[in-house]
């Protein structure tokens, strides 16, 4: 199979199937089964998955799967859209990946119409669309088994030496995790880092590549660097028992940056889109996985856990109105302090409920003794010294494609400042970052930790981002 630089496998490579096949596949999937009559929002909801679906067989059926007949989610994102315009709804963007056959997605529409029921549109969409039982109901539970009481660690010593397992490794933020660690004097660091691969020398393959792709591998790092492999949502990480054992008796932080964007099935999906996906397909990798990484500190040697979340967890009319009162009043912004309950019942997006779920079980856990941080990164963009960044963005994709020029002239100089004034801005919005990087006194382009455990505070001492 065709790979790309981060080791999986090159999607827009594949050839894509003939008519041929995907009929095959139609007639597989119904195999046994009889026609039926289409109702009128059946046949809508057909006639639309023909129009947009490339090389669609014509004898679609009800319980054809969206993706298996051609969709991705990008066309399912045009699907969506259609059917709003069409029937005049306000159809959830990830509604096809709850319900990806044309009998699923017609059933969802006429429950938010009222045609069912016969109850209003309004009280329909909230019955049928409304996702937060799920996730707020899912944090109650697993709130509730967790440890009584994690152990606290001290701060370390000067000069001591410290091992840090890393999850997330091999993703953009992960390598340059890699390299602020790794390219700190005054401390020894060891990261243990965890990566999905075959192998732990397929693993360092991967690492490597990853972190040459954006400039910032030196080879004297492999002295410091293990590499231990499995997946988030696995048992103890995918780890082996005497692997956690050794690791709960030897790393004193975990910094948690692995998240999955995708569910499994939809891998071959562009890795940008993650935001349609809903919390069920997430949560394993996102939730439990952080439940995973965080009970590893309730054994072994006492650890600061930090947690690498989203500012996806803000993303509620809540905090949207807090914040202009807030800043209306001439006040900073959202404070650290504040406990994210606004968010607790209308978190749109799949990816931003599990984050905001992990929030909630890290923060009880500082609550029973542990320590350590939450870290919320915004809209990630390029290095500012170097100009690596992540060109599978929409950001990125308007960079490759030269249309930065439009704006920034000359292009190096213009586009640094671009990188790292969007981020002010969101400080200005969500709250107050008064970290300045020593080498270039600019603000920094991440969120400062949010502490927990303790009291909350904002970073105040100079820090190096360049």
């Amino acid at each position: 199979m065709p790979l790309n630089p981060n080791g999986k496998v090159d999607k827009p490579a594949l050839p894509f199937p003939d008519t041929a096949q995907l009929a095959a596949a139609s007639r597989q999937a119904r195999k046994g089964g009889e026609a039926q009559a289409l109702s009128p929002t059946q046949q809508m909801v057909r006639e639309i998955w023909l129009s947009i679906i490339p090389h669609a067989s014509r004898d679609l059926g009800l319980t054809d799967n969206f993706f298996d007949v051609g969709g991705h989610s990008i066309l399912a994102t045009r699907v969506v859209f259609e059917i709003r315009k069409k029937f005049a709804i306000d159809l959830p963007l990830g509604i096809l990946f709850r319900e990806p056959t044309v009998g699923g997605l017609s059933r969802e529409i006429d429950l938010l119409r009222g045609e069912d029921l016969g109850i209003s549109s309004q009280a329909a969409s909230t019955s049928a669309t409304d996702l937060t039982p799920e996730y707020l109901a899912d944090s109650i539970d697993l709130i509730k088994g967790l440890p009584e009481s994690f152990l606290s660690a001290e701060p370390p010593r000067k000069n001591d030496p410290i091992t840090v397992f890393l999850t997330g490794a091999t993703g953009f933020l992960g390598a340059f995790l890699v390299k602020d660690l790794l390219s700190r004097k005054e401390t020894q660091i060891r990261i243990v880092a965890h990566v999905r691969a075959g192998s732990t020398a397929k693993g360092m393959e991967r690492l490597q590549a990853t972190c040459k792709a954006y400039g910032v591998w030196q080879d004297d790092w492999s002295s410091r660097l293990e590499i231990v492999t499995g997946s988030l949502e696995q048992d103890l990480l995918g780890l082996s028992i005497e692997k956690w054992e050794e690791l709960s008796s030897s790393v004193d932080v975990i910094i948690h940056n692995g998240a999955m964007v995708k569910p499994e099935p939809l891998k071959c999906l562009p890795d940008q889109v993650h935001w349609v996906y809903p919390y069920a397909q997430l949560r394993g990798a996102n939730v439990l996985g952080t439940l995973t990484a965080m009970s590893l500190c309730k054994t072994g040697k006492a650890k600061r856990f930090v947690f690498i979340s989203s500012t996806s967890v803000l993303d509620s009319e809540h905090y949207v109105r807090l914040s202009d009162s807030i800043l209306a009043k001439g006040g900073a912004g959202i404070p650290e302090s504040d406990d994210m309950q606004g968010s607790r019942v209308d978190l749109p997006t799949g990816y931003g409920q599990s984050k905001w779920v992990s929030e909630q079980l890290v923060m009880e856990a500082g609550r029973r003794g542990l320590q350590g941080a939450i870290v919320r990164p915004g809209y990630i963009v390029g290095d500012s010294m170097t100009g690596g960044m992540l060109l599978s963005t929409g950001y990125g994709s308007l960079i490759r494609s030269g249309q930065y020029r439009r704006f920034h002239h000359p292009a190096y100089q213009r586009l640094r400042t671009a990188w790292s004034y969007p981020r002010n801005l969101q400080h200005g919005q969500y709250g107050t970052c008064r970290s300045r990087c020593t080498h270039c006194d600019r603000f920094c382009v991440s969120c400062s930790p949010i502490g927990f455990g303790g009291t909350p505070r904002n970073r105040t001492s100079p820090v190096s981002f360049c």
